[in-house]
């Protein structure tokens, strides 16, 4: 089942897209589906000086597609000041603030006004936009809709007092550098749907409700990336299909020569064009490898030659090119790579693949290039939105570094008869620093991506990460890697609460491209050390089970920890420090940075 892009066959949007779907469809396929309570509760609250009541049902929906747990709040009509108080503690706080419901009837009796008057009206809506972001200080992440004049100004070909006034609005938005904000602009929305399509007139007459169901939909949609970062399904990996998919034709019959990538004709350009989309998702940290039913040396002869395509072999870091499988080769690559299945986006033109592999691997999320060649370039960049992160960190510039670096330790693991004398080659020295506001970025990031060492999978935002950092409360641990291959970047991270003289362990987790090192262990002792360090006497922690996290089911057990009790899928542990033995692992150095 694939909920389709209307007028654009071959994208699989069943987890993305609601667009055909019928008010009265969205409202039954909520009460047929079911939040997946295995994760941790997401608060999303809606503050609005419209009606915006059926936002709730679109983001329900939505999130249920995401595999996502949430509660959707919908706050009082036009009471936005005061419920940026009540609901501070959301996770997600979504602003609809209407220009035109400032004072009633602003869209016509703005015309009455002098500019003296338009201007003072700014200063009292500034003062109180001032006042809500103070509110929303410690929330997780604001995603703030740009004021719009465009519903009664579209026909205008002047810029009118309606414009004048929002754009004086969002230019102190704009400016206001809060580190907790997103800013949205609805006209992308109006834009892709239309004005008819997208406002109601005779209800926002009659009741304030300004926006069809059609609005909310693309609406959500436009704001899926932050959702997905908030729920931590943000996808990873890529894998490719060669022959029309990354270039025009079939090298085995085409050779080099023939294919098409070039910029100029029409299927080359189309080819290059989604070529550079994808080296930028590259150097944005998407894993990008290659899934392809070919000869190897002639898909390598067309990576190593430049002047024939934009993408290079330094871009990709698995080529499964063979006469596979193309399940068993999506297989090896997840294995290889050490992710899961649900952080992966296949791309295929053949009907008989992609058929194949979504009646096999149904975590995987699935992109059939079109028919209609020039429509390949749009979807790709409506799929790209499921790999959108906040920011690049330097490990997400030197990913597909890092990633042929760990191929090449790989490699040696032959040479050794056990794991211990492979571990003990390495010369592993780790460095962990304790709240360190220069990594403030990754380790918001880490939280949002990390899914299988992950003892809780809480999700926290850059704002919430720089809370913990500066707290006198909290203490951050954050985990460098480095061996004789070279360096890992930031991949572990601990968040600890002090309660008294007892710690209680938020979060812990560790990237996936240093498990099976016994890393964690050393991690977990420097946890202890610096607990005891500041005379604390107890440490607690939480297991919540996942579908995704089981590998790490037993680690506090092993760790020593005692069991105080266990409800559903949460587990609750307790540890005497003065009773901690240090367990041992194989790093050759552990600096500590304070």
């Amino acid at each position: 089942m694939g909920l389709q892009h209307p007028g654009i066959p071959g994208i699989n949007l069943l987890k993305s897209k609601m667009s055909d779907l019928k008010y009265s469809e969205i409202l039954k396929l909520n009460k047929e589906l079911e939040f997946d309570t295995s994760q941790p509760l997401m608060t999303v609250s809606v503050l609005c000086n419209t009606t915006n009541s059926q936002i709730k049902e679109v983001l329900e929906l939505k999130c249920k597609h995401l595999e996502g747990n949430i509660e959707v709040n919908i706050g009082d009509y036009d009471n936005i000041v005061q419920d940026s108080f009540k609901f501070n503690k959301s996770n997600l706080v979504i602003v609809f603030w209407e220009a035109i419901n400032i004072i009633d009837g602003l869209q016509y009796e703005i015309e009455l006004m002098s500019f003296e008057e338009i201007d003072g009206l700014v200063e009292k809506t500034i003062n109180e936009l001032t006042l809500m972001l103070k509110n929303l200080e410690s929330t997780s992440k604001i995603i703030f809709n740009k004021f719009s004049a465009s519903p009664f100004t579209w026909m205008s070909l002047e810029k009118g007092k309606l414009d004048y006034f929002c754009e004086r609005l969002n230019h102190f938005i704009e400016n206001s550098q809060k580190v907790n904000l997103s800013l949205v602009d609805l006209d992308k929305v109006l834009l892709k749907e239309g004005v008819d399509n997208c406002i109601d007139y005779r209800f926002y007459s009659s009741s304030k409700s300004l926006y069809t169901i059609g609005f909310y939909k693309t609406y959500v949609k436009l704001i899926e990336p932050h959702l997905r970062e908030m729920l931590g399904r943000v996808k990873k990996v890529l894998i490719l299909d060669c022959d029309n998919t990354l270039w025009g034709g079939v090298i085995g019959e085409d050779g080099v020569e023939g294919i098409k990538v070039d910029k100029t004709s029409a299927k080359g350009k189309v080819y290059r064009e989604v070529q550079i989309l994808i080296k930028k998702l590259a150097k944005q940290g998407a894993l990008i490898n290659l899934n392809s039913k070919n000869n190897y040396e002639d898909v390598q002869q067309v990576l190593e030659s430049p002047q024939f395509m934009p993408l290079s072999d330094d871009d990709i870091i698995i080529k499964k090119v063979n006469w596979n499988n193309k399940v068993q080769n999506i297989n090896e690559i997840i294995k290889e790579l050490n992710v899961g299945l649900n952080s992966t986006v296949f791309i295929d033109d053949s009907d008989f693949e992609v058929n194949l592999v979504r009646e096999n691997l149904s975590e995987v999320d699935i992109v059939q290039v079109p028919k209609k060649i020039y429509n390949y370039p749009f979807i790709f960049r409506v799929m790209s939105q499921m790999f959108y992160s906040t920011g690049n960190t330097a490990e997400d510039l030197t990913r597909v570094e890092m990633y042929k670096t760990e191929q090449k330790r790989k490699e040696v693991t032959t040479k050794f008869d056990n794991l211990d004398d492979y571990i003990n080659s390495l010369e592993i020295i780790a460095e962990v620093s304790v709240d360190p506001i220069e990594s403030i970025e990754r380790l918001a990031q880490m939280t949002q991506k990390t899914n299988q060492f992950n003892l809780t999978t809480k999700r926290y935002s850059k704002a919430d990460m720089t809370l913990f950092v500066e707290s006198e409360n909290f203490s951050v641990f954050s985990l460098s890697v480095d061996d004789k291959f070279g360096s890992y970047g930031i991949t572990g991270l601990a968040i600890i609460r002090i309660d008294g003289d007892k710690a209680v362990i938020d979060s812990l987790l560790l990237s996936c491209r240093i498990l099976g090192r016994k890393i964690e262990i050393a991690f977990f002792n420097e946890i202890i050390k610096f607990c005891i360090s500041k005379n604390l006497k107890q440490i607690d922690s939480i297991f919540i089970e996942t579908k995704k996290n089981i590998q790490v089911k037993s680690f506090y057990d092993l760790m020593g920890m005692k069991v105080m009790n266990s409800v559903g899928n949460e587990k609750n542990y307790t540890l005497q420090l003065n009773n901690y033995l240090e367990k041992k692992c194989s790093i050759k150095d552990i600096k500590v940075l304070i």
